[in-house]
């Protein structure tokens, strides 16, 4: 909802600290958000954010996702086309992010460089978040929660038959 403060796609998240501070902190809802410590990692910088030259070699960039995922065991034999996806907009990424920090002017075709680069890392983040490798898609539980039974509501979905 355009306009509305909280509503209009912006992001307005808050950390683990702030939720406990301000007293809306859920275990349930929350708990996934933070990496446990024996798992958490230094993140170290791609070779195309340090080297606006590098070069694109897309099997090392199928490679080092298949393998992450198949070591997560998150991937079938039919997830390669999808896979296939991730690595062509990863690609187009990195090139148009290149061709941008060249010059801030280029345009790919007749588009900016910078408009594309923009529009390939949306395209990446969507298809991150097919495999569950964004922040927020790892949060999400897979397994449904058992919801006790509601009274209230069962009374509400009663139909009552004339006879």
């Amino acid at each position: 909802m355009a306009g509305v403060k909280g509503r209009s796609g912006g992001s307005n998240r808050k950390s683990v600290e702030e939720l406990k501070l301000t007293g809306t902190y859920v275990d349930y809802r929350h708990k996934n958000i933070t990496v446990p410590e024996d798992q958490q990692e230094l993140v170290e910088p791609q070779n195309h954010v340090t080297d606006s030259n590098a070069e694109i070699d897309r099997e090392a960039i199928f490679d080092y996702f298949a393998q992450h995922l198949h070591e997560q065991g998150m991937t079938k034999k039919i997830d390669s086309v999808l896979l296939s996806q991730l690595v062509e907009a990863q690609s187009i990424y990195i090139k148009s992010l290149n061709f941008y920090k060249r010059d801030p002017e280029a345009t790919l075709g007749r588009k900016l460089a910078s408009t594309v680069a923009m529009e390939a890392a949306r395209e990446v983040r969507i298809l991150l978040s097919e495999f569950r490798l964004t922040p927020t898609s790892r949060t999400v539980n897979l397994d449904p929660k058992k919801v006790a039974a509601d009274p209230v509501a069962d009374f509400l979905d009663m139909r009552v038959i004339n006879k």
